[in-house]
């Protein structure tokens, strides 16, 4: 989901809505390039769960889980661009080079 949908589900649910909101310092742009955040400052959520934990245990923390999202984001963006439509509308599913 989305985090408007988190938001939507923590104003719905009396629980979750007297629990704390914690916000995390501002980090800089998102590494998640797949798609573009709404405002400036969101990110995704391996994003902020690496910030969050990079703050509780240490930096070599977040570094690994961001090193992580980077490489799904290149694996991802590689995958897109070895599947791509022909001009007959057929998926051309070879190998890129």
């Amino acid at each position: 989901g989305s985090w408007a949908q988190a938001q939507k589900m923590r104003r719905r649910n009396p629980f979750l809505r007297g629990l704390p909101a914690v916000t995390l310092p501002p980090v800089g742009p998102s590494r998640y390039e797949l798609r573009t955040a709404p405002q400036d400052g969101q990110l995704c959520t391996l994003e902020a769960v690496a910030h969050a934990l990079g703050i509780i245990e240490g930096a070599a923390v977040r570094e690994r889980l961001l090193a992580a999202l980077d490489a799904q984001v290149a694996s991802m963006k590689h995958g897109r661009a070895r599947f791509h439509k022909d001009t007959s509308g057929t998926v051309d599913n070879t190998p890129a080079d």
